[in-house]
């Protein structure tokens, strides 16, 4: 919904359309940075704490939009969000190789890819239609801040894979 309606956003709140699309370009440079910065943190951190930590501050995110005013609070959201938007990149393709070692990872991948572009899809055309209605982005960035805040909750409680005993894979399911 971000990349779709940020720009609109701005000019909406009186930022001029040159610096709303640089808003945009710059969520897309510094998305760049928090793949490789928090993607080589989670070597050392794990994968569920970054992502936790990555869709905890796009949710904030979200949810300080609706106060931007200015264009240096435009440019504040997109550095922000644009890094740990970026940061959760490298996390969602850890946990998957750490929560399926040896198994179909490129089947896995590609359909958590296809689920997180229908939600892609959705978002903009959801968001279209709540400022149709209420010719406001409000409630449309306050469902964005609440998925975003869900999102960060299932990474937070997400279980580390278990062994259950010698007949077990890396997994914790019954070889046969």
């Amino acid at each position: 919904m971000a990349l779709v309606h940020v720009v609109p956003f701005a000019i909406l709140v009186g930022i001029n359309r040159t610096a709303a699309a640089g808003a945009l370009a710059l969520i897309g440079g510094i998305s760049i940075m928090g793949r490789i910065i928090m993607g080589s943190s989670a070597e050392r951190l794990g994968f569920n704490l970054p992502l936790v930590i990555s869709s905890g501050m796009c949710a904030a995110m979200f949810a300080w939009l609706p106060g931007v005013q200015s264009m240096r609070m435009l440019y504040l959201f997109a550095a922000v969000y644009g890094f740990f938007y970026g940061a959760r990149v490298p996390q969602t393709s850890g946990l998957i190789g750490y929560f399926f070692p040896g198994k179909n990872l490129a089947t896995i991948f590609s359909t958590i890819t296809a689920i997180s572009s229908a939600g892609g899809m959705l978002g903009p055309i959801i968001g279209g239609l709540v400022y149709d209605q209420t010719q406001s982005y409000q409630v449309a960035l306050i469902i964005g801040a609440s998925l975003w805040a869900i999102s960060a909750t299932l990474a937070y409680f997400l279980k580390a894979p278990q062994k259950i005993g010698a007949n077990t894979d890396e997994i914790g399911t019954k070889q046969v």
